[in-house]
C-alpha cells in the first residue's frame, strides 16, 4: 500500500526551509497577498478539463485559511503570461496592510521524484519596509497543489510564530 501512495503522489512530501528575523514580533492582522505562480500550479480539476494554471484555488485557500485565525488578507495574482519581473502594480490596494507575503514560482523539474515545483515566499514588514522572512517551497504533489502548497505555508508560518496556531490548513484527503 506505501508503494503505491508514493507513485501516485497521494502522500504529502512537500519540503519547507525558512528563516525569520530573530528581532521581528509583529502582529498581522492584514495581509496582502501577491503571487506568480507561473504555469505550475493545478488543482485536479483543472488537469482533467483545461489543462490550465489554477491560481485562484491557492488564493481562495489561504483566504480561508487565513481568515479562520482573524486575518484579512487582500491579493493580486500576476498573470502567467505577464512580465518575467516581479512588480507590484501601483492600483493594488496596500491600506492597512500590515506584512506583504509574496509567493513566486523559480522552477519545475522531473525526475527521481516525481513532479517537483520550487516556489520562493517571502514577508515584507509594511512598517519597517523590511523583509522578515522568507521561505523555500519543495512541493512535490502535483494533482492538489493548490492544497499543498497552502497547507505547506500555513503550517510554517504557524511554527515560526508569523500566525497564530489556531489558523487552519486546508483539510486533505489524500
Amino acid at each position: 500500500m506505501a508503494v503505491l501512495l508514493s507513485v501516485c503522489a497521494c502522500t504529502s512530501s512537500s519540503t519547507v526551509e525558512s528563516n525569520k528575523s530573530a528581532d521581528y514580533n509583529g502582529s498581522i492582522k492584514k495581509l496582502f497577498l501577491f503571487t506568480n505562480l507561473g504555469k505550475t500550479l493545478y488543482s485536479q480539476s483543472v488537469v482533467e478539463s483545461t489543462q490550465e494554471t489554477d491560481p485562484a484555488a491557492f488564493v481562495a485557500l489561504m483566504r480561508s485559511s487565513l481568515g479562520s485565525c482573524g486575518i484579512a488578507m487582500d491579493s493580486f495574482a500576476r498573470p502567467a503570461d505577464g512580465p518575467a519581473h516581479n512588480i507590484l502594480p501601483q492600483h493594488i490596494p496596500l491600506q492597512g496592510a500590515d506584512a506583504i507575503l509574496e509567493i513566486s514560482w523559480t522552477r519545475e523539474r522531473t525526475g527521481g521524484q516525481g513532479h517537483i515545483t520550487d516556489y520562493l515566499a517571502s514577508l515584507l514588514d509594511v512598517q519597517s519596509k523590511t523583509v522578515v522572512w522568507k521561505a523555500t517551497i519543495e512541493l512535490k504533489q502535483h494533482f492538489k497543489a493548490p492544497e499543498e502548497l497552502t497547507s505547506a505555508l500555513i503550517n510554517r508560518m504557524k511554527r515560526d510564530g508569523l500566525i497564530g496556531a489556531n489558523c487552519v490548513p486546508p483539510k486533505s484527503d489524500w
